[in-house]
């Protein structure tokens, strides 16, 4: 013998081969059922079922009055609650404004309507979504939404009077809607807001144009 010593594994006998053999098939056949089962799971269909009693309630707690510069100006501003509008297929209320211009000057209310929180809770409240539409050639018009501490003052960006009203007026003009949303108010339980507006007409000023919006309000 020299001095490197050689060994050898022992040859495989027949049992060894056939235990690794069965092994392997074993691994195969699982994988083979794991991947069959993946598309499988997603053809499962697991339904929950509910049902929905819907009926009409009570009367709307968030309500729209006519202001008293309906009564005090009644040639420059009405106000009408028989109109109505479809949303979603079915006819909801549509308040109605009617303004008239005083043809070459400028026109500032106080209280042309008022929004009403009648609902048990504090409502976020504002004014949006405004369009125009028709002959806006000369008519300048801006809705004020005012604020809680309101005692009247007419609407302004100057203070300390700013401090009653929201500072972002819808704003129509004869170049279209330049501001389309105010911003938003808190309305306690019981409590109200007014809306004023600034109206301008020029001299040469005919025809008519339309002014639509939503009063919107969320819980809080």
């Amino acid at each position: 013998m020299d001095g490197n010593l050689e060994t050898s594994a022992p040859a495989p006998t027949a049992g060894t081969n056939k235990k690794k053999k069965r092994r392997a098939a074993g691994a195969a056949v699982a994988f083979a059922m794991l991947f069959s089962a993946g598309p499988a799971l997603a053809n499962v269909l697991i339904q929950n079922f509910m049902t929905a009693e819907f009926s009409a309630g009570p009367p709307p707690c968030l309500i729209k009055t006519a202001g008293e510069d309906v009564t005090s100006f009644p040639d420059g501003f009405g106000f009408d609650t028989a109109t109505v509008t479809t949303v979603d297929g079915v006819d909801v209320t549509q308040e109605s404004i009617t303004i008239n211009g005083v043809t070459g000057d400028r026109v500032t209310a106080d209280e042309v309507f008022v929004i009403e929180n009648n609902c048990t809770v504090p409502l976020d409240v504002s004014i949006g979504t405004g369009a125009a539409a028709g002959d806006w050639a000369g008519k300048h018009l801006e809705v004020w939404l005012g604020n809680p501490t309101n005692t009247g003052a007419y609407p302004t960006d100057v203070a300390p009077e700013d401090a009653q009203w929201d500072q972002a007026p819808l704003v129509f003009d004869p170049t279209g809607v330049t501001n389309a949303a105010t911003g938003v108010v808190t309305i306690a339980a019981g409590d109200s807001v007014p809306v004023g507006m600034i109206v301008t007409t020029a001299s040469a000023a005919t025809g008519s144009g339309t002014a639509t919006w939503v009063v919107q309000a969320e819980t809080n």
